[in-house]
């Protein structure tokens, strides 16, 4: 744990320092991106952040697994895995016989399950979680070679993702369907960037499996596209998602309700919004005849504007200047931004920060590279 307290202050340290000798001229850009851009340079960025840093937060989790970390819903994702494993019936045995669907939409675990066929702990669970987490940094990095097209600004772009408490809450959550978020969309990303069309769209596909929050995602790539697209074709396929992607989440909220059928008491995520409605149907019912309740809502109270105001600023800011590429973040931000400013959620602590970094870092880039 110390450990990866170090590498954390250690990056935020480099970041600062590579700052500095670049922005004082003790180093010249030209000679440093000459070095980083050689055979050595990428062999570095690969063994770096495509080994050494998935390893340990692999090994990380499994610290905390093996300590007693990783908190009782832990249990219940492990509990969900071995089910789904020996093919019992979908239900949770932690939360007396509750539907998984109850809690939130999630699949996930059904990729993972198998695993347990092979070890039947949760530590190989922990084992997998924190090493796709961990990889995230690398998919970042390729994202940020060919859209900056400058090695040493991969170098710190990457660097501050990994200094940022969002990717430190992200490595030390619990074992959740959630964080797998962040590493399937980077990784989407890099592979669209790198021309890898049919991989992208298939981690786009998993990436829905995480949480229902993340149609919202889609839905500011769709917008995006509308505003970017240099095609109509495009434009018509972002426009398609900007559509699709509320139907979808309307969809995994209906399987939710459904599950939850006869436990009226189990916890409602809707209680979040509270100052927008007691409930999901006065919510929504507030959404279309008091639209300016919500508008209001993501501004007052002023505390609630901490959150986003620190985010960036660990990001030097560099997501403001991405222009039409930071749709995807602030619709995935918004549902968090609505919630009440003393929760989790609405703090994006632990795994809730993994349904808006990955947008955000592909904003950062594109941020970069503009400015």
């Amino acid at each position: 744990h110390i450990l990866m307290e170090w590498i954390w202050s250690c990056a935020g340290v480099l970041c600062l320092g590579a700052a500095a000798a670049l922005a004082g001229g003790k180093l010249s850009w030209p000679a440093v991106e000459a070095r980083l851009a050689g055979k050595a340079g990428r062999l570095s960025a690969l063994l770096v952040w495509g080994l050494v840093l998935p390893a340990l937060t692999a090994l990380f989790k499994l610290s905390q697994f093996y300590s007693y970390e990783l908190m009782t819903d832990s249990g219940v994702f492990a509990n969900m895995a071995w089910r789904i494993a020996y093919g019992f019936p979908w239900v949770s045995t932690l939360y007396g016989d509750m539907n998984f669907m109850a809690d939130h939409f999630g699949l996930t675990v059904i990729l993972l399950a198998p695993i347990l066929r092979l070890w039947e702990s949760a530590a190989p669970l922990a084992l997998v979680q924190g090493a796709l987490v961990g990889s995230s940094p690398l998919a970042l990095f390729l994202i940020a070679r060919r859209v900056c097209a400058r090695e040493p600004l991969a170098w710190i772009l990457t660097l501050l993702a990994v200094a940022h408490p969002f990717f430190q809450g992200i490595a030390g959550g619990f074992l959740d369907n959630g964080p797998y978020a962040l590493p399937f969309f980077l990784w989407a990303a890099a592979c669209w960037h790198w021309e890898r069309r049919f991989l992208a769209l298939g981690l786009a596909a998993l990436l829905l499996t995480t949480r229902e929050q993340i149609p919202f995602i889609f839905f500011g790539l769709g917008a995006y596209l509308v505003v970017k697209a240099g095609e109509r074709r495009g434009r018509l396929i972002g426009l398609a998602l900007a559509v699709l992607a509320p139907a979808v989440w309307l969809g995994e909220n209906a399987l939710i309700l459904r599950a939850k059928e006869g436990r009226p008491g189990f916890f409602d995520a809707w209680i979040l919004f509270e100052g927008l409605g007691a409930s999901r149907e006065e919510v929504l019912g507030n959404l279309l005849r008091k639209p300016w309740l919500f508008i209001w809502a993501l501004v007052h109270p002023a505390a609630k504007l901490e959150t986003p105001f620190k985010a960036l600023l660990w990001l030097g800011l560099l997501p403001l200047g991405a222009g039409a590429a930071l749709l995807p973040a602030l619709a995935a931000w918004l549902p968090h931004q609505l919630a009440g400013e003393g929760s989790v959620y609405h703090q994006l602590s632990g795994r809730h920060a993994a349904y808006v970094y990955g947008p955000l870092l592909w904003a950062m880039t594109h941020g970069a590279a503009a400015v």
